[in-house]
């Protein structure tokens, strides 16, 4: 599971589990915008929806 998953350090940590062939559980908040998240991965990926299908996108938060 990664937490802070949209932030800057998140989403390249994301970038690189799904390079490696990971399956992905990624903690968001509810207001987190995944989409510029999604967009990165077509930086690292000739086939980012490939990348991006391994990434389970679960609402909720830490502090909770």
């Amino acid at each position: 599971m990664v937490t802070g998953a949209t932030g800057l350090l998140g989403s390249h940590l994301l970038c690189h589990l799904a390079r490696c062939g990971e399956t992905i559980i990624a903690l968001k908040r509810d207001k987190s915008h995944v989409e510029e998240t999604m967009a990165l991965f077509s930086y690292y990926f000739d086939s980012p929806e490939d990348a991006i299908s391994r990434v389970t996108w679960v609402v909720g938060d830490v502090l909770d």
